[in-house]
């Protein structure tokens, strides 16, 4: 399992680092929104596209598709997957397979069941594994773009709590975190980490705009 993991994440460095950086987006929920609710069948287009793994797509394209979900009806910022945890933690990659699939059934752009979906396919030999790394390169590259995680005001935006530590983790490759405090304007997720390289820490911000407005309309 280790070296698939090391070649997951290999795949998904290269693909990152496809262009020369990463481009910064353009993220506006209310324009993303308008467009999800007036023209949802041009939005399914592109959500469909990117379901297929369609490498054409832009990079802002694939933003409006990540973002974009969290305004269709249905989208929960929580999603459980401890069955999918437990079965690859087991190396039981069918049932990890299975899982993710229905996971991703129900949210296509979880980068979480889109991550361990290649990596049990990759470990069974299924060629449909470099799709699904694809498809969460392509969320990380939205995310990477939407800020620089340096402040509250430049937070990388997340649709879902668990992608904060995707991120993190798959990406930043911290070594551990230290602690994570609340913001409340913009609403953020102010999470301590050791770096990579194990020397002091950093603190990194996630925008939880739209997880916790849509928490909150669940808890009224």
């Amino acid at each position: 399992m280790k070296k698939s993991v090391l070649l997951c994440l290999f795949c998904v460095a290269a693909l990152l680092a496809g262009a020369q950086s990463i481009n910064r987006l353009e993220i506006d929920y209310k324009s993303i929104e308008e467009a999800v609710t007036s023209n949802p069948g041009n939005y399914d287009s592109l959500l469909q596209r990117f379901i297929r793994a369609d490498t054409t797509l832009t990079d802002q394209e694939c933003a409006v598709v990540y973002y974009g979900f969290s305004f269709r009806e249905g989208y929960m910022p929580l999603i459980i997957d401890s069955e999918m945890m437990t079965a690859v933690k087991e190396g039981d990659y069918e049932k990890t397979i299975a899982e993710a699939t229905r996971i991703l059934d129900e949210n296509p752009v979880y980068l979480r069941a889109n991550y361990l979906m290649g990596l049990a396919m990759n470990n069974t030999k299924n060629p449909e594994w470099e799709k699904y790394v694809w498809r969460f390169s392509a969320i990380c590259r939205a995310i990477l773009g939407s800020g620089d995680g340096q402040s509250a005001e430049t937070a990388f935006k997340v649709i879902c709590i668990a992608d904060e530590y995707e991120i993190l983790q798959k990406i930043f490759r911290i070594r551990g975190l230290q602690k994570q405090a609340a913001v409340a304007t913009p609403p953020c997720d102010a999470m301590t980490v050791i770096p990579a390289n194990g020397q002091g820490e950093a603190t990194i911000y996630f925008n939880v705009e739209r997880s916790r407005a849509t928490l909150n309309k669940l808890l009224k």
